[in-house]
């Protein structure tokens, strides 16, 4: 553990945790980041306090946490990485392609940047860790084939969560909730699954057979590494 008020990531710069969990405490200060901060599979990463600049966060097959806010760069999600920002959070966040892992959020009404390359397939989530989960809860998607707005209210009709997603989820998206575990809300898009039998019998299937459906995202921009 690191004790202090500020640290400074330079652009071309790597701070990141391998072998061994590590925790920087900076006091409630912040980490000014030009580079790159990472939280690598085996050795798990977390920020206390902020983290600003225009760098990127990554959470690589591992975890990194960061307890106050993130604005100014980019986060990117690889493999089995789980994300956990407990602040408000402005960068945009890259679900890397092949991914299964999961972005964490503290404030569900503060997360103001926008989700890119999210599963169809129940592959990655969205943990509201601050949204007390009930089942009376309802999500609601508005928006185009370029990407779109999903909200959470409750019963009561109160804006719990608000996230932004590009790519194609069509109007009848199949977004859901359910707990996760410990008190909070996991926001998935399972792959919708449709009888045709009809249909695949007219083209040569058999009848009652069933097809999987997904929506197509757009591609995801190519992010390139901070001074690399």
């Amino acid at each position: 553990t690191l004790a202090g008020g500020s640290l400074t990531v330079n652009a071309g710069a790597m701070l990141r945790s391998v072998f061994h969990s590590a925790t920087i405490n900076l006091g409630g200060g912040t980490v000014s980041n030009a580079g790159t901060i990472e939280g690598r599979a085996g050795g798990g990463l977390t920020i206390d306090g902020a983290v600003a600049g225009g760098g990127l966060i990554e959470a690589s097959g591992g975890g990194l946490t960061v307890t106050g806010g993130v604005s100014g760069g980019a986060a990117r999600i690889v493999g089995t990485g789980v994300l956990e920002v407990d602040g408000a959070m402005g960068e945009n966040v890259f679900f890397a392609a092949g991914s299964t892992g999961e972005l964490v959020l503290g404030e569900g009404t503060g997360f103001s940047g926008r989700v890119y390359g999210f599963s169809h397939t129940k592959a990655n989530s969205i943990d509201l860790k601050n949204v007390l989960f009930d089942a009376s809860d309802t999500l609601s998607y508005s928006g185009s084939k370029a990407g779109g707005t999903l909200t959470l209210k409750s019963s009561a009709n109160v804006v719990l969560a608000t996230i932004r997603f590009s790519g194609d989820f069509g109007a009848g998206s199949s977004f859901s909730i359910a707990s996760d575990g410990a008190k909070g809300t996991v926001i998935t898009d399972p792959t919708t699954v449709t009888k045709l039998s009809s249909a695949i019998a007219g083209f040569g299937g058999a009848a009652g057979s069933t097809l999987a459906t997904a929506s197509t995202p757009v591609a995801q921009p190519v992010l390139a590494r901070p001074g690399g």
